[in-house]
């Protein structure tokens, strides 16, 4: 289409037409590729057990498909994409980005280096009106869309208006565009520097935008009514009236990461926290946690935990899981139920008598890691293939390792046992795992709070003062 604009516009009707079938004669093939020839291939690679070969059909992937793209006239950036859309689709997505992970990061560096030297500042002082113009007007337009969507499919308003500042940079395809707009004389070599400044200059913002995005948001969450610490906002109701979603008992170490896990296979859920400070604490961060007893049949009622396609107990202590799991299979007995088990006798009284699924730690409890034999056995009986499971686990494990501490690089996670090549789904044992958290674990035992949450510890106080009044 460009070259036709570049010919002032003649033939735009039979253009749009040919770069309609090469568009569909390109994802035509790639679909063809992605689904007959991509994951018998990378099988063959797996079992071969060679992080190269793996890397290599990776690579050959990409610029094999930005080929195929350019050939038909279309764009190699867009091939490269569509690749990148092919391989997230396989099974080995966890492993392939795995892979490329120090990659990524480096041609990331590079992109964004490439991005800062379009940025003229000579250029930015003799053309500031016209570039300042050009800069607002991509921000608020894209960021206004983008809320405007985000609320339209049931965001709150502080959500909403993070995901649109986050979009609300240009794309990596305009340096693409106007680049190819120049070489057919459509923009002259000024206007195009303009424009490109403009877009450079829209992602060197976006970081300081994002940072006083995520503030206002949870300002705005901490001056939600109560009913937003209820479960009573228009968040909490969308989710009650699914028919897809899990409910989490508990919001403490076992239930956080369930939730993460949870989100990461997209399924919905609801926290409830009998602890008024780790709910609100939660709540302002936007996450769908809210304070209730769900020893209350009313308090169950009112979050529709019936309608659930289960419900998962992670309570530290005894007395309150078996309270809790009472209530809830004498409420509902089809419910499925999985609960956090303090001994092996506490897991086994729970399995017999009360049918549910009941697993303990192996793990201190102080231990990150010690929840996700637990969570996983939640994936897969919510549906989750086992292959993806496992692999999420072990993504889970690095991550939660590496946060603890930043220098366990990869050799060590090779050391421990974490498959790098091939099949990703290799577990760690647990002897392995508690000799990592013995040794990397850090001791957070007296450690000074940040001044920002002691700042914001006066207006916490008097929520959950409103909120224990309000749910007495």
């Amino acid at each position: 289409v460009t070259p036709v604009l570049a010919g002032g516009g003649a033939g735009m009707a039979s253009a749009l037409v040919e770069a309609v079938v090469k568009a569909a004669l390109a994802l035509g093939s790639i679909s063809f590729i992605g689904r007959f020839v991509l994951n018998r291939l990378f099988n063959i690679v797996a079992m071969a057990k060679s992080q190269e070969a793996f890397l290599g059909v990776v690579l050959m992937t990409v610029m094999g498909m930005s080929f195929l793209t350019e050939g038909l006239g279309l764009s190699n950036t867009l091939g490269a994409f569509l690749a990148g859309v092919l391989l997230s689709e396989t099974k080995y997505r966890y492993q392939i980005e795995a892979d490329i992970a120090p990659f990524r990061g480096i041609l990331l560096g590079l992109f964004f280096l490439t991005v800062g030297f379009e940025i003229d500042l000579q250029l930015i002082a003799t053309n500031f009106p016209v570039i300042a113009g050009i800069i607002m007007a991509i921000l608020l337009i894209k960021a206004v869309v983008a809320t405007a969507v985000c609320a339209v499919f049931g965001l709150s308003f502080a959500n909403a208006q993070q995901a649109g500042v986050y979009l609300c940079q240009g794309g990596e395809f305009a340096f693409v565009t106007f680049g190819m707009a120049r070489g057919l004389g459509i923009l002259t070599p000024l206007q195009t520097k303009i424009l490109l400044t403009s877009v450079a200059m829209t992602m060197a913002v976006t970081p300081a935008l994002v940072e006083a995005s995520h503030h206002f948001a949870k300002r705005m969450e901490e001056n939600s009514g109560f009913t937003h610490y209820m479960g009573e906002d228009r968040d909490a109701n969308e989710i009650k009236e699914s028919e897809d979603f899990v409910v989490v008992i508990g919001y403490g170490t076992v239930g956080k990461l369930i939730c993460e896990l949870l989100d990461s296979k997209l399924i919905k859920y609801i926290g409830i926290e009998v602890n008024p400070n780790k709910a609100i604490e939660a709540r302002n961060r936007g996450l769908p946690v809210f304070y209730g007893d769900i020893t209350r049949p009313e308090v169950a009622e009112a979050f529709s935990v019936g309608k659930a396609k289960g419900c998962v107990v992670t309570i530290s202590e005894k007395l309150d899981t078996n309270r809790a799991v009472i209530t809830l299979r004498r409420l509902y007995p089809n419910l499925k139920i999985f609960a956090r088990a303090k001994n092996d006798q506490h897991r086994e009284r729970l399995m017999k008598t009360l049918d549910v699924v009941a697993m303990v730690p192996v793990l201190p409890e102080d231990s990150l890691l010690l929840t996700l034999p637990f969570g996983g056995a939640v994936l897969s009986s919510l549906g989750a293939p086992v292959e993806e499971v496992k692999a999420i686990l072990e993504t889970k494990r690095k991550e939660i390792i590496e946060l603890r501490n930043p220098e366990f690089g990869r050799d060590d996670l090779l050391m421990l046992g974490f498959n790098t090549v091939g099949d990703a789904s290799a577990d760690v044992s647990a002897a392995d795992m508690e000799g990592v958290e013995a040794e990397y674990v850090a001791d957070r035992e007296g450690e000074e709070i940040p001044q920002k949450e002691k700042e914001s510890q006066e207006r916490k106080d008097e929520i959950v003062k409103k909120v224990l009044e309000a749910g007495a």
